[in-house]
Formats: structure tokens, C-alpha cells, sequence
């Protein structure tokens, strides 16, 4: 496969699934490149240029004015900077993929197969990104809704109501995708690649159609940077069920009975909930607000106040 036939793999998830232990995973492949960071601009680049638009020299500045601007080139620039850097090529598809390309930590390219990117929310976008990317391949990881609520508590103090809501609207997404297109798309459930890597991983190259590699097995770091598995060298077989001893007995009967059937249909078992209950787009609006208060907290206290709230206007207004 030469490079301008190069295949595209985007992993894909509700946030705290275990998308990044995947990629981690996924990109020691000698076959596969991916940013180690989230690169969040496909959608926002898609919408702004055109899923095809050829792209002149003044598109190809404001199309590094807007990386530059990103939280991707935050956490990038230090290690990789752009400097004099443009892409060769012109549409917009080949300059995503070349930008890609060079933000991976990649020594060569010269086996490269596939070139991606690993970034949650791009499944809420997987029919836009697949025609500028028609021969896509996504990886899409699920996690146990209780556990996934009770990381992004931990992580950004966000609302267990609002995070059971964001995972049946991702998961729905994800089943409405696979109806349309289930040669492109592979669902990961979590637990199971803790339980068992290798078959899950060979699941994985058999999907990419790439010859398993035994490098996959041999994660040494991650790029995790929140959570019980921030930093962890290598696969934590035991971050699964946190949710038995840390959410209380009301929590957990509050949040099931939002999505109780949805949980049933991934194999994630719970006690039926005394009573069901619709989302109600008034709590949502406020409870999203509550979780964006909180998340920008979060990024000024890493950040100081100037950068926090720049950051975090960066990924609101790059989407």
C-alpha cells in the first residue's frame, strides 16, 4: 500500500472509555501512526473547508492558524512545533493526513498502512468523517456506563446524569453507524480487552486486515493523565467495576434507571431500577453547564486562570 493509498483509523468513544489505552495499544503497530495527543479538529476542519475542498495557499494558512490555535497544538507544540512545516498535498483529507503524519512518533513511515487519531467525541461525527475519509476504519471502545461516569466525576467533577445521557447518545450513534456501514466500524468493549489483550488485539488487526505484532502486548507507559490508570505502565487489568464501591446505592439506582436497557444490550447487568425515567433537555442544558464550570476549574488550576480559559475556549470553539 503506498501513501497516497494509506487507510485511516480513528478511534472513537464516549470520554473515560479507555480510548487511550487503545491507541496506546493500537500505534506500537509498525503499521499504524497516531498523534499521542487528541487532535479534535476533524469535525470543526470538515464544517470550516468542505469534506473534499481543495485547499490554495490562503486556505493552507488559516488551516495552520487554526492547528496552531488548538488544544492539540498545546500539548504538541513543545515536542513537535510546526515552525516552517506546510503539507504537500492538497484536498483536504491529504492535508489532515499529512498533519497526522507529522505529529506521530514515528522513526519511518516507510511500512505505514494506516494513519489516525484518537479522539472520543468523533463519535457523534463518524458519517461526516467517513466522506472525507471513505475507506475510514473505526475503533469504537465502550466501557461500563457506571465506571465511565464515575472516572469523569473523578476527572472533571461532571454530573453522573449528564455522563449516562453523553453514553446513550454515543452508543446510539456508534449502532446507527454499524447499521449503514458494519464493514467499517468494530466495537471494543473495555473490560474485555483488560481480561484478554491478545484476543482482543488480534480482533483489532484482523479488522485492519494487519498481521497481529507482538509489540501490542508490550505497553511499558501510557499517555493516561487522569484516573486510577494515570501513567500506569501497561494494561491495569483491575480498572473495572470501581463504580461497586463508590457509587452509592441511590446513585446507582438514579443512574440505571436512565439507561438500564441500553446497558443490558452491551452486557453490562444491573438490578432493574424501581422506576425508569426519561432525560429532560432542561436538566441536561443545566447540568451542562454545571460540567463546563467545573471542567474549566479543573484547567485553571493546571493551567493558571489566562490559560485555563484559553484552553478551554480553544476546545469549545474548535468543535
Amino acid at each position: 500500500m503506498t501513501k497516497g493509498d494509506m487507510g485511516h483509523v480513528f478511534i472513537v468513544g464516549v470520554p473515560r472509555s479507555g480510548t487511550t489505552l487503545v491507541r496506546d495499544l493500537i500505534s506500537r503497530h509498525p503499521e499504524v501512526a497516531m498523534p499521542q495527543d487528541e487532535f479534535q479538529l476533524i469535525p470543526f476542519l470538515i464544517k470550516r473547508f468542505g469534506s473534499k475542498a481543495k485547499l490554495h495557499d490562503t486556505d493552507i494558512n488559516r488551516y495552520l492558524t487554526i492547528v496552531k490555535r488548538s488544544a492539540f497544538y498545546h500539548h504538541r507544540k513543545a515536542d513537535t512545533p510546526l515552525g516552517n512545516w506546510r503539507p504537500k498535498r492538497a484536498t483536504l483529507p491529504e492535508v489532515i493526513s499529512e498533519t497526522l503524519r507529522h505529529f506521530a512518533p514515528k522513526e519511518t513511515f516507510s511500512d505505514l498502512r494506516y494513519v489516525g487519531d484518537k479522539t472520543p467525541n468523533n463519535l457523534l461525527y463518524l458519517e461526516a468523517i467517513t466522506e472525507s475519509f471513505p475507506r475510514s476504519k473505526f475503533i469504537h471502545v465502550v466501557r461500563d456506563p457506571r465506571d465511565v461516569a464515575l472516572s469523569a466525576r473523578k476527572a472533571w467533577k461532571k454530573s453522573l446524569i449528564r455522563a449516562a445521557h453523553q453514553w446513550q447518545r454515543g452508543v446510539a450513534a456508534a449502532y446507527h453507524f454499524a447499521q449503514k456501514h458494519p464493514d467499517n466500524i468494530l466495537t471494543v468493549r473495555y473490560e474485555d480487552l483488560l481480561a484478554d489483550s491478545r484476543t482482543e488485539l488480534l480482533g483489532v488487526c484482523n479488522f485492519l486486515n494487519l498481521q497481529f505484532d507482538e509489540s501490542l502486548l508490550e505497553l511499558t507507559g501510557s499517555r493516561e493523565k487522569m484516573g486510577d490508570a494515570a501513567g500506569y505502565p501497561g494494561v491495569k487489568t483491575d480498572n473495572a467495576g470501581k463504580f461497586e464501591a463508590a457509587l452509592s446505592e441511590h446513585e446507582h439506582e438514579l443512574f440505571t434507571s436512565y439507561i438500564h436497557k441500553e446497558m443490558a444490550e452491551f452486557g453490562y447487568e444491573c438490578a432493574k431500577p424501581r422506576n425508569t425515567r426519561d432525560f429532560s433537555q432542561l436538566e441536561l442544558a443545566i447540568l451542562s453547564l454545571y460540567d463546563l464550570m467545573g471542567s474549566t476549574l479543573r484547567h485553571i488550576k493546571d493551567k493558571g486562570l489566562i490559560g485555563g480559559i484559553r484552553y478551554r475556549l480553544a476546545q469549545i470553539l474548535l468543535r
